[in-house]
């Protein structure tokens, strides 16, 4: 009977700290944090309607320049028609300037043009993902890996959209098949423990994934100090989050603080003084 009560109580103290991750979740916007993965292109390379481009680079919307990536042989197959490429050329610098309705119309304008442009499917996804419409973004991303299976780009961005839609098991399958493309993609990694961590699977590939990310994607340690909520380590995750609001240049201040405060705010959090607190969240 010891035992069992000991098990009971293991297992209410895990219920217990998977609702306060929920919580503080559903009360930011840190998932809006994760940044979607563009495949990028040098316009520069076409001038006429009659030329064709290749588009096979991956760049980031954070990043002016483009990272080395995993070229697909689709990509290196793929002749983009100048019709199409400059569709694209204009989609991205209404994108850029912040003329989505525009950078919509002018991306399906190229996806029109070229039906096999993964591209341009790719970034008119992102572009809704913007607009908080996941479910659009997903059905992009989706005509993307129907295009082109080996990229591992839309997979990561679908694996994202997955999560704004709360559906956290397609994002973890989806995530671990963007990194079977491209085992060093941080966002890939960063959605792969984002997923675990909100279906309560405190688990210690969440931590390495989330830690492998944060070298690249800094917001990675707040979701970090998720996971030791998660475990019920709520000292070392005000620790983690004193460290992280203290470092004023990170993003997410805001949320890092809501959430450091809320938990300075609980005390020593014995597990059966957290069902109260939650509730009045």
């Amino acid at each position: 009977m010891k035992t069992k009560g000991i098990l009971n109580m293991a297992a209410n103290r895990r219920i217990v700290w998977g609702g306060l991750v929920v919580v503080l979740i559903t009360q930011s916007s840190i998932l809006a944090q994760i940044p979607s993965d563009v495949i990028w292109s040098d316009p520069s390379s076409t001038d006429s309607d009659e030329s064709t481009v290749s588009f096979g680079q991956h760049h980031s919307a954070s990043q002016v320049a483009p990272i080395p990536s995993i070229v697909t042989l689709q990509e290196l197959k793929h002749r983009v028609p100048g019709r199409a490429a400059k569709e694209f050329e204009r989609a991205v610098k209404a994108k850029e300037k912040g003329e989505t309705e525009k950078a919509i119309a002018y991306f399906k304008n190229a996806i029109a043009a070229d039906p096999e442009f993964c591209a341009a499917m790719n970034d008119l996804g992102t572009t809704y993902l913007r607009l908080n419409r996941p479910d659009l973004a997903a059905e992009q991303f989706e005509q993307a890996i129907a295009v082109d299976p080996h990229n591992a780009a839309p997979y990561s961005n679908l694996s994202l959209a997955y999560l704004r839609q709360y559906a956290y098991a397609d994002a973890e399958r989806t995530a671990r098949r963007a990194l079977e493309l491209d085992r060093g993609s941080s966002r890939s990694l960063v959605v792969l423990g984002v997923s675990l961590i909100l279906q309560s699977k405190f688990t210690v590939e969440a931590e390495r994934s989330l830690s492998r990310a944060a070298a690249d994607f800094v917001p990675a340690k707040l979701w970090l100090a998720l996971w030791l909520v998660g475990k019920g380590e709520i000292a070392t995750a005000r620790d983690q989050l004193r460290t992280y609001v203290a470092e004023r240049e990170n993003p997410g201040i805001r949320i890092a603080t809501d959430w450091l405060q809320r938990l300075e705010a609980a005390g020593p959090w014995p597990w059966n003084r957290a069902i109260p607190f939650l509730t009045i969240w």
